[in-house]
């Protein structure tokens, strides 16, 4: 029994290989006569033609529709890149003002600072100046004459203020 079948299939395998044979050669020569490359030419002429026809009507039609071309897309496409570089650019430049901006309040602070150890000292200054100005004061009183004629006042007594009160007369 295995020997009908081997049979068949051997007669297969040669009827497969026979026809694949002659169909390849006819293909060859099919392929090479000129009528044949002349069709496939004229095929592939007729495809683009009607390919570039084709994008042709597509762009009017997608044009009277009002949507953006490819040139469109493209030239906004740059639009937004230049306007993307000219924002970083801004943000940057925010950022230097803005640490210029904390240097300058650190630089404020720090003179604001200043302006009150200023104010004290000078606060502890008028007063060592008026404890001063009264110790002058009643050094003169100690060595002035006793005996003092009222009507006349003294140049030294009207000169009795401190000097913090000076200031605040003016």
């Amino acid at each position: 029994m295995s020997q009908p079948s081997n049979e068949f299939e051997t007669a297969w395998k040669q009827w497969r290989d026979l026809t694949v044979n002659t169909w390849s050669a006819v293909g060859q020569q099919l392929v090479e006569t000129d009528s044949v490359v002349q069709a496939m030419g004229a095929s592939f002429d007729w495809y683009l033609e009607m390919q570039r026809r084709m994008r042709e009507s597509t762009q009017s039609c997608l044009q009277s529709l009002d949507v953006p071309s490819g040139e469109d897309l493209a030239r906004l496409s740059r639009q937004v890149v230049a306007a993307e570089g000219r924002m970083l650019d801004c943000e940057d430049r925010q950022e230097r003002v803005e640490e210029r901006v904390d240097v300058f309040e650190q630089r404020v602070k720090r003179s604001e600072a200043a302006e009150d150890d200023v104010r004290e000292q000078m606060a502890a200054m008028l007063a060592r100046m008026d404890a001063l100005e009264a110790a002058l004061v009643a050094a003169r009183a100690e060595q002035a004459p006793a005996v003092a004629t009222p009507a006349v006042k003294s140049p030294e007594k009207s000169s009795t203020r401190t000097t913090t009160q000076r200031r605040k007369a003016k």
